[in-house]
């Protein structure tokens, strides 16, 4: 990878190099060996001083496929289920998304497909390879085309297309968005993107977000650039979900190129000393872990952050990461075999100290640590 995914530039700074990390972390195995002998990537993580883009410049997607195991769902959590009702409800009322065509591009199981269907009376076609029906309870208007979406489909009307969490995971999103639009050209709808905003991962150290599966990390100046370049005009970009999420909504038309020098240079400068802060953060927290040795010391969160944050500290001590999804109970854990287990299994484990890896969740973990009599002390990744 020798130029910028979004704007081609070779105008790109290195910032971080992380090596052998699972190339997964919505898949979990069966078997601890399985989990432990997992396949691993390496993370070359590059800035881009043209447009504000961070990606790895290691990515391979060759080694990523992305089957009915892969599962890397929110919606078990009331907080999670909130924000996505929220979400619907504002595309509903801005773009009057009642009775009308949604195609969903990277659907997942199809909990937000159907829900914004179901809440605003709408139709809709779900894309992704990973869908599994079995795990999902579909609203009557709401069919699953397990492939990718493609030119094939042009016929399908589209008043609202939808691609969430999606657009990171792809190693040219410039083609990748021109197709989408192309296809849907004549149907002129609105466009609603979601990513992991990089700048949370920068400036507020998220950095148990530094996966292998995205190969981009969007700043709100590549994100735009990414969309303006590909013929779409920016009706809205914002920060979501306690701001680790960017939104962009959009609609076809002749966009005005436009580069934030300033925006892109405050990236810069928290990019030349993330390699440091990412040092020292991990340094601590492998100090906390071993101090706490002789306590009964769990994780919370079985997605990206917990995968990430167990393969990094490597603290085998560890024995247990909670997840709510049932479907993630009683696999283990890419790279490091960590078993994954229901909250009610920590009535007779009894903690004494809980990672929790997105405070966010703090108030539902502490609820339901409650209702299981369990006194631990909380701490936050």
């Amino acid at each position: 990878m020798k130029k910028c995914l979004v704007c081609g530039s070779q105008k790109y700074i290195p910032v971080i190099n992380i090596f052998e990390m699972p190339i997964f972390i919505g898949v979990l195995f069966s078997s601890k060996t399985e989990a432990i002998n997992a396949l691993k990537g390496d993370l070359d993580i590059c800035f881009c001083e043209n447009c504000g883009h961070i990606f790895n410049k290691a990515f391979n997607p060759k080694i990523l496929k992305y089957m009915g195991d892969y599962d890397n769902r929110l919606e078990y959590s009331r907080k999670f289920q909130t924000y996505a009702e929220e979400l619907a409800y504002m595309l509903i009322r801005k773009y009057a998304v009642n009775r009308k065509n949604i195609i969903n591009i990277g659907c997942g199981k199809g909990y937000f497909l159907n829900l914004i269907c179901r809440l605003g009376n709408n139709k809709g076609v779900g894309f992704d390879p990973s869908y599994q029906k079995e795990r999902s309870g579909n609203h009557t208007d709401v069919r699953f085309v397990k492939e990718f979406f493609s030119i094939k489909y042009a016929d399908l009307p589209a008043d609202l297309v939808i691609c969430r969490h999606v657009l990171e995971h792809i190693e040219n999103p410039v083609a990748f968005l021109s197709e989408i639009i192309d296809t849907v050209r004549d149907h002129n709808p609105v466009f609603y993107f979601e990513v992991p905003n990089a700048s949370y991962m920068i400036k507020d150290l998220g950095i148990w977000d530094l996966i292998y599966e995205h190969v981009s990390y969007f700043t709100k100046d590549s994100l735009e650039s990414l969309f303006k370049s590909c013929g779409l005009e920016v009706l809205n970009i914002n920060e979501a979900f306690g701001g680790q999420y960017l939104m962009i909504e959009g609609k076809i038309g002749k966009p005005r190129m436009t580069t934030d020098t300033e925006s892109i240079n405050t990236t810069k400068k928290l990019v030349d000393k993330f390699s440091d802060d990412y040092r020292k953060k991990k340094n601590r927290w492998q100090k906390l872990v071993n101090k706490n040795k002789e306590n009964k010391t769990v994780i919370w969160g079985a997605g990206s952050k917990g995968v990430t944050f167990l393969n990094v500290i490597n603290d085998k001590k560890i024995e247990y990461i909670v997840d709510i999804n049932p479907h993630k109970q009683g696999r283990y854990v890419p790279g490091i075999g960590t078993r994954v287990v229901s909250p009610g299994f920590l009535k007779d484990y009894r903690p004494d100290i809980v990672i929790l890896m997105n405070a966010l969740y703090g108030r539902e973990v502490r609820e339901t640590l409650n209702s299981l009599s369990i006194i631990s002390e909380i701490y936050y990744g």
